[in-house]
């Protein structure tokens, strides 16, 4: 296949139970370690992923491991109070990526690899400045697999899209295999 499909990697994912128990594992640690462990009530986060069964998939994982904050999956078909009474969101681009503003969302975490300017400037876009909490800084997360050329191009294009847009863009190299 010449062209990338995310849908495809999810598929992919979802057949093989070790590699989804790997790749939640890594989400649920992406956001134990820059939201969860962080946050102070009020604040939230959402997780974007390219299909609404993988966001089911993901909020139910994420819900098992929940103390004290509230997860929830939104799609298109669900009312808006869903966001506000969650502090953990799961949602594709197209249902909350786009002319959504969410009180406190202090953290974006995006695993679908994207090479659409407009779907990445509107995801990074749902991060606003925290007028409740001036000294915090909200983050723009985003998942690439080195092994996926694809994946490695899109990385480099949101270096370049993001470029005035950011305060700066960090890279972290994790060790998993999925």
């Amino acid at each position: 296949r010449k062209s990338y499909s995310h849908i495809t990697y999810e598929q992919s994912i979802m057949k093989n139970a070790q590699a989804l128990s790997a790749y939640l594992k890594l989400i649920a640690d992406v956001v134990y370690e820059s939201f969860l462990r962080v946050r102070v009530q009020g604040q939230r986060c959402i997780i974007f992923a390219a299909s609404v069964e993988l966001c089911t998939i993901i909020t139910e994982y994420l819900k098992r491991g929940k103390a004290d904050y509230k997860v929830s999956r939104y799609t298109a078909s669900d009312d808006y109070s869903v966001i506000e009474a969650s502090d953990v969101i799961v949602s594709t681009l197209k249902s909350a990526g786009t002319a959504l503003d969410i009180a406190g969302l202090r953290t974006v975490l995006m695993t679908n690899a994207t090479d659409s300017k407009q779907e990445n400037i509107q995801a990074l876009g749902r991060l606003r400045k925290l007028k409740d909490w001036p000294d915090v800084a909200p983050e723009f997360l985003y998942l690439v697999c080195q092994d996926i050329a694809k994946h490695l191009s899109y990385h480099e294009n949101k270096i370049h899209a993001f470029r005035d847009k950011v305060a700066s863009h960090k890279s972290y190299f994790l060790p998993v295999k999925i």
